[in-house]
């Protein structure tokens, strides 16, 4: 999200990992055919097709030993979750039970920096530990996280990964 944020100005659509990629690189030559044979598709369209080639090279374990996740997000939306992030901090800031907090961090999708964390996942697990948020705080941070979020593709090493990750 931090990444995002800084490029917002200059992009509209941002395609990233929340993991570290594979050494052996991206498979040019899958998506580069298809933007060839549709050169007129726009960036989330573009950036699907990324991801989803991408994930076709590196499926599972065997093929990237850190876990696959790749995403696109619409940085016409970026502002709109930024605030909403504020809302949804400031009511978790006023929750007294710490140690639920601390729970739902804890079993939260983390990457190879174990302080990234997806925050989809994290909204998840403050739900499933029944930690009383305003619904609408929480649904409004959804709701702009779901039109951010164009596109995400995530495997069996990162199985809640949901496109998006805080630190």
């Amino acid at each position: 999200l931090e990444v995002a944020y800084e490029i917002k100005d200059g992009v509209k659509y941002v395609l990233g990992s929340q993991e570290l990629e594979p050494g052996a690189g991206w498979p040019y030559h899958r998506f580069i055919k298809k933007w060839y044979e549709n050169p007129f598709i726009n960036g989330a369209e573009l950036g699907t097709i990324i991801s989803d080639e991408y994930y076709k090279e590196y499926p599972d374990g065997n093929s990237n030993p850190f876990g696959t996740t790749l995403s696109v997000v619409d940085t016409a939306y970026i502002d709109e979750v930024v605030e909403n992030i504020k809302a949804f901090k400031s009511e978790l800031l006023m929750y007294s039970d710490k140690n639920r907090l601390s729970m739902a961090a804890t079993g939260t999708q983390s990457f190879n920096y174990p302080d990234y964390k997806d925050l989809y996942h994290f909204m998840m697990r403050l739900g499933a530990l029944q930690v009383p948020l305003q619904k609408n705080v929480v649904e409004n941070l959804r709701n702009s996280l779901t039109k951010f979020i164009v596109h995400y593709v995530n495997n069996e090493d990162r199985p809640n990964a949901y496109g998006i990750s805080i630190w």
